[in-house]
């Protein structure tokens, strides 16, 4: 029997997913999909999540562009004072 003010769903059992790359990223919003599409997920709560895994992907590669470009960026200051020491 429900009390007062427990008219709330039951909690559904949570999976937790490792979404660590984009290709994780890609096959999560490819099961999404395919979920609104056979109607086991709503459409809106589906685009909610779509938004926030691009999000996501974004600033994975984010993240991999910094660690790429870091490297190459201290190279470069590297040369740039032995360029100023010569010149003095």
């Amino acid at each position: 029997m429900m009390g007062i003010g427990t008219n709330r769903k039951p909690a559904k059992k949570r999976i937790r997913r490792r979404l660590q790359t984009p290709a994780d990223v890609r096959k999560y919003l490819a099961k999404i999909m395919y979920e609104v599409e056979i109607g086991d997920i709503d459409p809106v709560k589906g685009g909610r999540i779509a938004y926030m895994a691009n999000i996501l992907i974004r600033s994975m590669q984010e993240d991999f562009q910094q660690n790429q470009f870091a490297p190459l960026l201290m190279r470069m200051k590297e040369l740039e004072k032995k360029r100023i020491k010569g010149i003095l």
